[in-house]
């Protein structure tokens, strides 16, 4: 099992817990991160994993691209980056959590798929 971000246990590694939860079959874990990852920074990134499995199905995250400047709001699968729209840079934990559960439905049947192609 592999995971599209291949630097996304360095967001746990850095960055601080904000909380532990469950939605719907999976296991919740929502990050807070000031630190650059590669060339980005993921102030918030919420991971989805299946009960009882160590890599994630999902993360819907606060994108800021350090090179070019870029934010937005984007997904990783298990094999595939999405980015979905534009973002301020400003948004807030609670905005960001509240646009991640309303998505979040939606894209794990996305990852879902992902994982069945």
């Amino acid at each position: 099992m592999r995971f599209a971000d291949p630097f996304w246990t360095d967001s746990f590694r850095t960055g601080t817990l904000v909380e532990k939860g469950i939605f719907k079959d999976y296991d919740t874990v929502l990050i807070e991160n000031n630190q650059p990852i590669g060339t980005f920074l993921y102030p918030y990134r919420l991971f989805f994993f299946k009960h009882g499995e160590k890599i994630p199905t999902l993360s819907l995250n606060l994108e800021i691209g350090l090179m070019f400047d870029t934010v937005f709001l984007g997904a990783f699968t298990r094999n595939k980056h999405f980015t979905i729209k534009s973002a301020d840079p400003n948004m807030s934990l609670e905005d960001f959590k509240k646009w991640a559960y309303k998505e979040a439905e939606s894209w794990l049947l996305k990852a879902k798929k992902d994982i069945d192609d």
